[in-house]
């Protein structure tokens, strides 16, 4: 659920930074944020998911490395926004950042999309400068940051274990006939 956000003079953006998983594309988002940082001096990125104390990072960062469960509400909430990427399968961290309403940039693609609409998340390409141009254009978009964490947030609380298993049940009813 939303935690109180803590007055900051940076713009905060978190990265899921699982670099031992090779489908969480770690050095494109490292190469897209470096470009971020590059136009907005203003950003800090927060690696969390991983250890990158073994990367040389050129940019303003901050290393979480693996969090507990517990910690995890309180340092999204006080994210601007976050950057999820997965290149090969679907994940549930949008929803867990939803739940705290802190928007997300995720990669374009059916992977991602399923997961939440358009007007509930920003979709970047797959390429490095295309990625920093989604991320650099939410950055700018405060009104429509607040708008899609909204409309994510409500996704998150419609959303259950119990709900998606009535879901794959009903689909399983129809396939059969």
């Amino acid at each position: 659920f939303p935690r109180p956000r803590q007055p900051s003079p940076r713009f905060n953006i978190l990265f899921y930074s699982r670099h031992v998983s090779r489908r969480r594309l770690f050095e494109l988002g490292l190469a897209a944020l470096a470009r971020v940082c590059e136009q907005a001096p203003e950003v800090t990125v927060i690696f969390a998911g991983g250890d990158v104390s073994g990367y040389d990072i050129g940019f303003e960062h901050s290393n979480k490395g693996k969090l507990s469960l517990a910690e995890l509400p309180d340092l999204y909430a006080q994210c601007d926004l976050a950057l999820v990427l997965s290149g090969t399968n679907l994940s549930l961290l949008p929803l867990e950042l939803a739940a705290c309403k802190c928007p997300v940039v995720m990669n374009d693609s059916p992977s991602a999309r399923w997961l939440l609409p358009d007007e509930a998340a920003y979709y970047a390409p797959l390429d490095p400068a295309g990625m920093a141009a989604t991320i650099l254009a939410a950055m700018r978009d405060e009104a429509g940051r607040k708008a899609r964490s909204e409309a994510a947030y409500q996704i998150a609380q419609a959303s259950s274990w119990e709900a998606q298993a009535d879901q794959f049940v009903e689909i399983l009813n129809r396939l059969k006939g």
